[in-house]
């Protein structure tokens, strides 16, 4: 075979066998025959390339996720073998107990995805440096640690929390009445009244109703069989610039389903009332139209997220299973607004 080499560079402008250049630092690419003409990956699917990318980066994150905490978990470690008395060895002992236990829900979310998604754990990017079985050994005791002090119920028995499972959600007191993190409402006055409606009809019967409002103004009331949901009338979904309100019957924001209808491209809001009078709502907006089979793909990874990271938060340990359960569907309501660019707004009618 012939080829003409005057269409190619030389390898010796490429850098290689430098750290920056051709097969150089965390390059992944190898070197092959070829005859300049006919591409292999010509034809290639872009969908499948799409995802296989959202699924690299995905487990980027979480390696980077562990490596932090076991830098973490280390450096307590080593300032508790370092504390200069009881009460300041007991304060860092209670943080790495925490942190130990932050630390093994991102190793058991690591696990759980690479199996979900077929893909191969690197071990070696998880690797940091000093952090050994004798680290590993201790951040295992601390956990263990936390279960005899009874957290392993809140810690092994809320992997659903974040679907709205298991536990009757509450508020907790810090987060009553508080929207600060939300954008304020934007409701029109007529869409205020409907939702008033709709939560005396829910209040009334213990079902969720639901209300669309089109271009010709509102439609009738509808609800359905679904326990804890509504089904929406297909023909709302194909319309064009349609508001869609309902009525939870508990005191939960918007659940990942009520999201989940803004995947259809007539949709342009979503608005809840919750049992307690709370109101949330998300509007597109210039935010992204993302299709069914996208919004499913990030919500695999970003309930994961929630369950994971919550156990960071300063107040994790005081909570009650069914406070636990209330903020973890309103950070992912927060979690999902972000990621594709939507408002989300809160307040009280």
């Amino acid at each position: 075979m012939s080829v003409d080499a005057s269409k190619f560079p030389p390898l010796s402008v490429t850098g290689i066998g430098l750290v920056d250049g051709l097969l150089g630092a965390n390059c992944r690419h190898s070197i092959g025959p070829g005859d300049g003409v006919h591409n292999p990956f010509e034809h290639f699917d872009s969908e499948e390339n799409r995802k296989r990318e959202m699924l690299d980066q995905r487990q980027r994150l979480l390696e980077r996720r562990i490596r932090k905490t076991r830098r973490e978990v280390m450096t307590l470690q080593e300032a508790i073998d370092k504390a200069p008395d009881d009460a300041t060895r007991a304060e860092l002992e209670a943080a790495h107990r925490k942190k130990a236990a932050l630390l093994q829900r991102q190793e058991d979310a690591y696990d759980t995805f690479c199996k979900e998604n077929d893909l191969r754990k690197l071990y070696d990017r998880l690797e940091v440096a000093r952090y050994g079985p004798k680290q590993a050994k201790a951040a295992e005791k601390a956990v263990k640690t936390l279960e005899n002090g009874g957290k392993r119920s809140i810690m092994q028995d809320r992997e659903g929390y974040a679907r709205q499972e298991g536990f009757e959600p509450v508020i907790p007191e810090k987060y009553r009445d508080d929207f600060t993190d939300f954008e304020p409402l934007t409701l029109e006055p007529e869409e205020k009244e409907a939702l008033a409606g709709l939560r005396r009809l829910s209040d009334e019967s213990g079902f969720e109703y639901g209300q669309a409002k089109t271009e010709k103004g509102f439609s009738k009331v509808f609800t359905s069989s679904i326990d804890n949901g509504v089904e929406v009338p297909k023909e709302f979904l194909d319309g064009r610039s349609v508001r869609l309100f309902h009525a939870h019957t508990n005191v939960t924001p918007l659940s990942g389903m009520d999201f989940r209808l803004l995947t259809n491209p007539g949709v342009n809001r979503m608005t809840v009332i919750a049992s307690n009078g709370d109101v949330f709502s998300v509007c597109v907006g210039d935010g992204d139209r993302p299709t069914a089979g996208e919004f499913d793909d990030v919500m695999g990874w970003l309930r994961n997220d929630v369950d994971v990271g919550m156990v960071d938060w300063p107040e994790y340990f005081d909570w009650t299973p069914q406070e636990l359960n209330y903020m973890s569907i309103r950070e992912q309501a927060f979690r999902i607004a972000r990621h594709f660019k939507w408002r989300l707004e809160g307040g009280k009618l």
